[in-house]
């Protein structure tokens, strides 16, 4: 059998069409787990309303604790051999879990598939697209693992012509068993990156997967979403997430031979704190207690280490940002920031 978690937080709009896409899978063979984190608005009712209509689907509710200990949650609670991972505002396809269930891949402790963006109308356009895509197969080993995590810190996909993501627990199956072994969960107290802290644990400890390059999951990207959205806690949340994920590395004995990947990781994510946390227009700080909070960032001991990789990594656009920001030109590190943050925002409308 298969779980298929859905963390649920305030997605009244959008749950329905989630389970909906769960529920018209070729495979019957599966279990809904539906957390609500503490929703306030009609989300838990509507999760209510499928739960009885369908008795395959489990309802389970805590206080607002973020998507971590929801899923963490659904994974004590989850009886499937298989666990799926779906956020509450996406969909998947109708032969995904069929997919994640066929034979020649129950060798197999991680099965990875390929994303696609929700359209307008993805009822229609995205699945033929879905039905057209060819489907193809790579298997890697524990030969590939440093690779796998290497392609992890610098945000890159398994194959080229592919559209995967090694960063999102999301168009994956994780067999249960690795995840019980090993006692891999989410980190509650990283907000920004659990879900990366997450899969390279499970890359770690797995001994073979696949990657199945067909498209299976259809993200729909919200305006609120947490990863572009200002909070308080996205800096606090950087030196955390950094910290943790070092210490990982080490605790593994990896971290010399990912040393350069890691730090390629620390500069990457030094970008999303400027544009989405220092110089989020949402930000109620003045523009000169930014350029105060920029100083104290520069001096923290891990940026400082990344900092000598600044100029020889990354596309012109993020050099520049970090020349600036790295020399103390604050006007033009904010400038970049902002128009860097409305050019994102309208792509993603």
């Amino acid at each position: 059998m298969i779980s298929v978690m859905i963390p649920v937080y305030n997605t009244e709009k959008y749950i329905g069409r989630c389970i909906d896409s769960v529920l018209a899978s070729t495979c019957q063979d599966f279990e809904i787990i539906l957390v609500d984190d503490g929703s306030t608005d009609s989300s838990l009712d509507v999760c209510r309303g499928y739960g009885r209509k369908d008795g395959r689907i489990r309802l389970f509710s805590q206080k607002h604790r973020g998507v971590s200990q929801a899923r963490n949650k659904g994974i004590e609670y989850s009886e499937g051999e298989w666990i799926v991972f779906v956020d509450s505002d996406d969909m998947i396809s109708s032969d995904f879990l069929e997919m994640v269930g066929r034979e020649e891949y129950q060798d197999c402790d991680l099965l990875i598939f390929d994303f696609s963006k929700l359209g307008k109308k993805p009822d229609k356009k995205e699945r033929k697209k879905d039905l057209k895509s060819i489907e193809h197969v790579y298997y890697y080993d524990k030969m590939h693992v440093i690779q796998i995590i290497e392609k992890t810190l610098c945000a890159k996909k398994l194959t080229v012509d592919g559209n995967s993501s090694l960063l999102s627990p999301c168009a994956k199956a994780y067999r249960k068993s690795v995840i019980k072994e090993y006692g891999i969960r989410f980190p509650p107290d990283i907000v920004i990156g659990e879900d990366k802290l997450f899969n390279i644990a499970f890359y770690r400890a797995m001994k073979q997967c696949a990657y199945i390059r067909k498209t299976a999951y259809f993200v729909g990207w919200r305006r609120d979403s947490a990863t572009h959205c200002f909070h308080r806690e996205f800096i606090g949340n950087y030196y955390c997430f950094q910290r943790s994920l070092q210490r990982l590395l080490r605790e593994y004995g990896i971290f010399t031979l990912l040393e350069a990947a890691y730090y390629e990781n620390v500069l990457s994510a030094m970008t999303e704190v400027l544009v989405f946390g220092i110089f989020n227009p949402d930000s109620p700080r003045t523009y000169r207690q930014n350029c105060k909070l920029c100083r104290k960032v520069r001096e923290n001991e891990i940026y400082s280490a990344a900092a000598k990789y600044s100029l020889n990594t990354g596309n012109c656009l993020r050099r520049g940002l970090l020349f600036f920001f790295n020399t103390g030109c604050w006007c033009m590190v904010d400038l970049i920031c902002k128009a860097s943050y409305f050019v994102i925002r309208r792509m993603r409308k």
